[in-house]
C-alpha cells in the first residue's frame, strides 16, 4: 500500500508517517509536487491513501469518486461530523492538524504585535468570518502571541520526536 503527499517533509507526508509509526504499518510514501497531483492520482487509482484538506476533497467525497475515512485532527470537524477522527477510529495518540498563523519580524515592538493580535482576534470573532471559515471546514481560533509561540514550539517538538522515533530521513 502507498500514500501520496504534497511533497517530502510537508504536513501530508508527516501525517502519513505518523500513521505508519503509531499504527505499526508500512505504507510507502509517494511524494508529489502539490496536493492537486495527489488527488488526481487517487482518483485514477494510482495511490491507495492520501492526506488532504476537507476543502480540497469535499467535492470528490460528495461525488462518490473518493471515500473519506477519518479526520486527522483531535476533534471531528463541524463541517463534516460524519467522519470520525483517526484516534476515534482506533489509532490512539494520532493528531495532525493544519493551522495557519500570522508572524512578524523578531524586532517588531511588542505593542505593535499586541495591537495586530487584538485586531486579528476581533476579525476572527466576526460572524461572517466564522461562517466563511466553517464553510471551508476550518475553525478560527485566535489567541495571544505567547500562546501562538507555545503552539509553534510544541509542534516543532512533536514533529522532531516523530522524525527521531520513526527514524525518518527526509530526502
Amino acid at each position: 500500500m502507498n500514500f501520496g503527499s504534497s511533497g517530502t517533509g510537508g504536513l501530508q507526508h508527516l501525517a502519513g508517517e505518523m500513521f505508519n509509526h503509531l499504527g505499526g504499518v508500512t505504507m510507502v510514501h509517494v511524494p508529489y509536487k502539490g496536493g492537486a497531483a495527489v488527488i488526481t492520482d487517487a482518483l485514477a487509482g494510482n495511490i491507495q491513501v492520501g492526506f488532504g484538506t476537507l476543502l480540497s476533497l469535499r467535492t470528490h467525497f460528495k461525488s462518490g469518486r473518493l471515500r473519506g475515512l477519518a479526520i486527522s485532527a483531535a476533534k471531528r470537524s463541524p463541517a463534516a461530523p460524519e467522519f470520525p477522527t483517526i484516534a476515534e477510529s482506533g489509532l490512539k495518540g494520532y493528531e495532525v492538524d493544519q493551522w495557519y498563523g500570522v508572524i512578524t519580524g523578531a524586532k517588531v515592538p511588542r505593542r505593535i504585535v499586541d495591537q495586530l493580535s487584538a485586531a486579528i482576534g476581533e476579525g476572527l470573532k466576526a460572524p461572517d468570518t466564522a461562517q466563511r471559515f466553517a464553510a471551508e471546514g476550518s475553525l478560527p481560533v485566535g489567541g495571544t502571541p505567547d500562546a501562538f509561540a507555545a503552539l509553534i514550539k510544541s509542534e516543532i517538538a512533536k514533529w522532531r520526536k516523530l522524525v527521531q522515533d520513526a527514524r525518518l530521513t527526509l530526502h
